[in-house]
């Protein structure tokens, strides 16, 4: 350990799996990311823990498993998931660790930016001082741009820790005025279908246009690079460069294969020997990215941590592996897998995947997916059902099964839920059991309103509002699925009264009002959807290898 502590640059990308050129991607040009590898450690076997990015980042940044710390699905858009403590993130344990916490650019790990915990957030302090608003600052190159004049400037009285998150490479690709980069060709991968490739011209067009946007992401990494190198702050900053998942491309982004979680992963910091143009084979996760840092940086690890460090085995000539597999996981279609060196295991819930076939299309999966990815590295062949696999689909299927007890004991009972849903569920059950009725007559008066999903009755000078599936969108500005306000006195409706001691028995008469009024006039808010075969045959697996492990018990 060098005698300061290292700055840390976490430099993340949307949706570009390992698609640049110093991972095998030919018709890509990113000189300064290779350059990066060329320079610091590139680990060639890192997963994210879902083809999704809330779930992704927030592994990575808490250590984690999505449902371990509560974001299982996207933050924001109709599921509203939210890390169930913020403070698990890495700024805030950054910040109490005695770093300058510094956010530029985007995030996808919370809807509600002022929960992180960050000393600073770039963005905010450019458009105070130049007028001008967020939607102005979504290119990478400007997002850079800031944060290199950011390095410039900062003294060294303490360790930094910054995050640099860009749009790109997500869709629309056209992004910032970009052109299709087709002047190198344009590649296919081969993890796609080959009928894919015989298009109309759409899907090439589609890739030209990704290599262009990553080709942008790669020229911001090189404003920030160059400013690190002039502020002399090199030897001791770790820089991260590293993705949420895979390319938004047939058989990758939303699924479960490894195109769809397989990432980028570079490390570079000459102090720490973490360079040289290293590679690293390790098979990894990205949850063990957090313990990690934590042993580089000399904190302790919290307890919470699902992660498993391997700053030990970076010292070691030839690594020893950490881990035997990496559990992957995409929760709409509740798909989960379990990846070895050599084998994966992955068990479709629904039966339903999407962008398997191509863009952005529903296809129908197998319920149990077995590959050999060394003899089948584009996982084309299922051998889920060949006798001579039997037992490692066993073995495998057995330790899936273990981690998901573990993980979600009874999250598997039903199809995927809302948060929303699911809170409203249990409102709905509590009211049930309170056994408070509502008078007919008050229902009658009370002024009710429908705007889509979003509910609400009001009675006495108080209004509930619950919010069955909160509005679509990533500027959604809810907060809460269930809220009762003053509307005397709170017109603006800012302070919500739910959990207020003080208006308990307004609470319990108003769930009353509401809920007589729900049931009778919109059951079909209350229905939860119904399992698919696909679903009750994996639970009926599961159930035949609960009995299997308790008689070898």
């Amino acid at each position: 350990m060098p005698a300061n502590r290292p700055n840390i640059i976490y430099i993340n990308t949307h949706d570009s799996g390992a698609h640049f050129a110093c991972y095998g991607a030919p018709c890509v040009q990113t000189p300064n990311i290779d350059r990066l590898a060329a320079e610091g450690v590139r680990f060639t076997r890192m997963f994210s823990t879902c083809s999704i990015c809330s779930p992704s980042r927030a592994s990575l940044l808490t250590g984690m498993y999505p449902q371990n710390n509560g974001m299982e699905g996207l933050a924001g858009g109709r599921f509203l998931f939210e890390l169930n403590d913020p403070r698990q993130h890495l700024s805030h344990f950054l910040r109490d660790a005695g770093y300058e916490t510094v956010f530029c650019g985007i995030q996808h790990e919370t809807r509600f930016m002022e929960t992180l915990g960050f000393d600073r957030n770039l963005n905010n302090e450019r458009q105070k001082h130049g007028g001008v608003t967020e939607e102005d600052f979504k290119s990478a190159l400007d997002h850079a741009g800031v944060a290199a004049a950011f390095l410039k400037e900062r003294g060294r009285e303490k360790p930094f820790y910054l995050q640099l998150g860009f749009f790109e490479s997500h869709t629309p690709y056209e992004w910032g005025g970009n052109e299709p980069a087709d002047e190198n060709g344009v590649w296919f991968p081969p993890y796609m279908n080959k009928t894919e490739q015989d298009d109309d011209g759409t899907l090439r067009r589609h890739i030209a246009m990704l290599q262009a946007s990553i080709q942008r992401v790669d020229q911001a990494v090189g404003l920030v690079l160059a400013a690190v190198r002039d502020a002399g702050l090199e030897e001791n900053t770790i820089v991260l460069f590293t993705t949420d998942h895979g390319v938004e491309l047939p058989r990758a982004k939303w699924t479960v294969y490894d195109a769809g979680c397989h990432v980028a992963f570079i490390v570079r910091w000459p102090g720490g020997g973490l360079e040289g143009g290293r590679t690293c084979d390790l098979l990894l996760s990205n949850v063990d990215f957090f313990p990690t840092l934590c042993y580089w940086i000399g904190e302790s690890v919290p307890e919470r941590v699902d992660g498993v460090s391997f700053a030990a085995a970076m010292k070691q000539d030839a690594p020893q592996p950490v881990r035997d597999s990496v559990f992957l996981y995409h929760a709409y279609p509740q798909s989960y897998a379990l990846r070895t060196g050599r084998y994966k295991l992955i068990r479709n819930f629904t039966q339903a995947g999407y962008n398997v076939v191509d863009l952005k299309q529903m296809a129908a999966l197998p319920k149990l997916e077995l590959y050999d990815i060394e003899n089948d590295p584009n996982e084309r062949t299922n051998l889920a059902d060949a006798p001579a696999l039997k037992t490692v689909r066993e073995q495998l299927d057995g330790q899936l099964w273990d981690l998901l007890d573990d993980l979600l004991p009874t999250g598997l009972e039903r199809p995927f839920l809302s948060p929303a849903l699911r809170q409203l569920i249990a409102e709905h059950a509590a009211w049930k059991v309170s056994g408070v009725k509502a008078d007919p007559a008050e229902l009658e008066a009370c002024e009710k309103r429908v705007d889509g999903v979003t509910c609400a009755i009001a009675h006495d000078g108080f209004e509930l509002v619950r919010h069955f599936a909160p509005a679509t969108g990533q500027k959604s500005t809810i907060r809460y699925i269930t809220s009762l306000h003053d509307i005397r006195r709170d017109v603006g409706q800012q302070v919500n009264l739910v959990d207020d001691p003080a208006h308990e028995a307004v609470r319990a008469k108003l769930d009353a009002l509401f809920w007589t009024w729900i049931e009778a006039e919109h059951p079909d808010l209350l229905a939860l959807p119904e399992p698919t075969p696909a679903h009750d045959e994996s639970m009926a697996d599961r159930a035949a290898w609960r009995e299997r492990a308790a008689s070898r018990r």
